[in-house]
């Protein structure tokens, strides 16, 4: 543990030449001419010495025009846990620093210390810049600010592609060069990224009201820069990719969001939320969404989770476990908490759905885990209905979320009692919205 950070401190530092220093006055004689062969021999030796020939710190690289500014975020007068990961957010576009102000609370108060978000470069004609150019000014100041520290990046809409190409491509045009973030970058996430084009409606809507620029004109589906970015694999490793998406998005539609290699691929309902009356902007302030984020930094992706194996599932609150009504293998049948018995009716298999990351739960009698009327049944394992993801709690359990309707499995009223049939409801966080696999 270590002491707090006690101010906002800006770390991005200009490379412009300081003032001169004053120089002494040399009193009397003058310089041997050897002694100014040797110097100079001396100098242009230095400038082409690697450093790692000298052991020394790699040159400082010059500032791309397109680099903006990392900003640390204080974080009061709480302790924290200096072991963590520097965690980077990052905004879309025309956005700025305000949108993350609820989810750096949330961090600071999980314990921390270094927290930054980063904001694109200023002055006239913010929006000339490619996103090429904005990913290389991102990719240096997160080197300039942290070297070669591991960090963790949070990304909402655009920043989703600035970030993502620092992360894959190295940069190099107009004179600069400036390295991929590669797998300095451990986590990855993006909260409604246009990974595969914004909605053309709202980029119409914006070329009608503003110059159609580089910026917009990238984010357009079939764009020149999203076919580089998203050649191969979308999201390679060793960098753990999360996307989160929702129903109803203004700007980007839910097909966009998703990446395919090394990525885990969330859907929340944010329609009825909380928060701004953009939905495309409800994500930075969502309660779930930060507790989601947290967890993975933490923890990483729910891919863990073994395909057919077979699992007991247990409540949290209660240890009772999630139990076919009778071992009815039916259509229909109710899904509850029942106390361990040991039977098939107890046991679950997760295999993997449409997209990695979202599951079928099937029982040990016949048919999958469904959501109906609000309800946990027995169904089909095929339709949105019962398809789940495992979300990490944070201490080994796991939420489970059905990822039509982005409601939980819940037990109703915490209950402790037998043959109580499960529903879904929003998330609460509480214990009885946890559950925890053991092999069967």
């Amino acid at each position: 543990m270590t002491g707090p950070t006690t101010a906002r401190s800006r770390v991005s530092r200009s490379l412009a030449p300081g003032a001169p220093r004053r120089q002494g006055r040399r009193r009397g004689g003058t310089v041997p001419l050897a002694t100014l062969v040797i110097a100079l021999f001396a100098v242009l030796f230095a400038s082409v010495t690697p450093a790692a020939a000298t052991g020394g710190a790699p040159a400082r690289r010059e500032r791309p025009a397109a680099a903006g500014e990392l900003h640390a975020v204080a974080t009061g007068l709480r302790a924290c846990d200096s072991s963590r990961r520097p965690v980077v957010m990052v905004h879309g576009f025309t956005g700025d620093r305000g949108v993350w102000s609820t989810m750096t609370q949330k961090f600071e108060e999980d314990g921390y210390c270094k927290v930054y978000y980063y904001d694109y470069p200023s002055g006239p004609g913010p929006f000339v810049h490619t996103l090429e150019e904005l990913a290389s000014g991102f990719g240096w100041a997160v080197r300039e600010a942290l070297g070669g520290r591991s960090v963790d990046v949070v990304a909402h809409s655009m920043g989703s592609l600035i970030t993502r190409q620092a992360i894959r491509y190295d940069f190099n045009g107009s004179g600069e060069h400036v390295p991929a973030l590669g797998s300095q970058v451990a986590h990855w996430v993006s909260l409604a990224g246009p990974n595969h084009g914004a909605k053309n409606e709202w980029l119409n809507a914006l070329c009608g009201t503003m110059t159609c620029g580089p910026q917009l004109t990238g984010m357009k589906r079939n764009s020149a820069f999203l076919a580089k970015l998203n050649s191969g694999t979308e999201a390679p490793g060793p960098t753990q990719y999360l996307t989160y998406r929702t129903p109803g998005d203004e700007q980007v539609d839910e097909d966009s969001v998703p990446l395919t290699g090394n990525a885990e691929n969330r859907r929340i309902d944010l329609r009825h939320a909380r928060g701004p009356s953009t939905i495309h902007n409800r994500f930075m302030g969502n309660s779930e969404v930060i507790s989601g984020v947290l967890a993975f930094f933490k923890h990483g992706p729910t891919s863990d989770i073994e395909q057919y194996k077979p699992y007991r599932i247990a409540a949290e609150h209660s240890g009772k476990m999630m139990d076919v009504r009778d071992a009815a293998g039916a259509r229909g049948t109710p899904v509850q908490q029942y106390q361990a018995n040991g039977t098939n009716a107890q046991v679950w298999e997760f295999f993997q759905g449409y997209a990695p990351g979202v599951y079928n739960i099937r029982s040990g009698v016949d048919f999958c885990l469904k959501e109906q009327d609000a309800q946990a049944v027995l169904g089909d394992c095929s339709g949105g209905h019962t398809y789940w993801q495992a979300v990490p709690a944070g201490d080994g359990s796991f939420y489970l979320r059905n990822d039509f309707s982005g409601t939980y499995l819940d037990v109703p009223g915490h209950s402790h009692a037998n043959s109580v049939q499960l529903i879904t409801y929003r998330f609460t966080g509480g214990t009885n919205q946890r559950w925890r696999l053991s092999p069967a």
